[in-house]
């Protein structure tokens, strides 16, 4: 593994904490598909300020998508300045039920 990037990587550990933790505030439970939206406006104002370009796209007719609760997604873009290879980076947000047997509340996003 490239040490340069590791260090790079291990130089933003607090910054990459506290984003899991406030994404982990996010109680975005499937069913029903709660705090999409929140969610979604988060990560998409984190990446604009990073010079992203941001577009939000709700996928209607999906299964779960509800005028109460849509399932709504964020598509970001960056252009770099020279030819080269893209990355692309897919995930979700949604996470199912948390289930009994938690000391804290599950979406506290403590650290400890």
């Amino acid at each position: 593994m490239n040490e340069r990037l590791l260090k790079a990587i291990d130089s933003k550990r607090d910054e990459l904490v506290a984003l899991t933790a406030d994404l982990i505030r996010f109680p975005t439970i499937n069913p029903p598909g709660e705090a999409y939206r929140p969610c979604a406006d988060y990560i998409g104002a984190r990446l604009r300020k990073r010079g992203f370009e941001t577009e939000f796209i709700r996928a209607e007719g999906t299964p779960g998508d509800t005028d109460r609760y849509p399932r709504v997604n964020v598509v970001a873009r960056f252009d770099g300045r020279s030819p080269g290879a893209c990355v692309h980076f897919n995930s979700h947000i949604d996470v199912v039920e948390a289930g009994e047997g938690w000391t804290v509340d599950p979406f506290a996003g403590v650290i400890k």
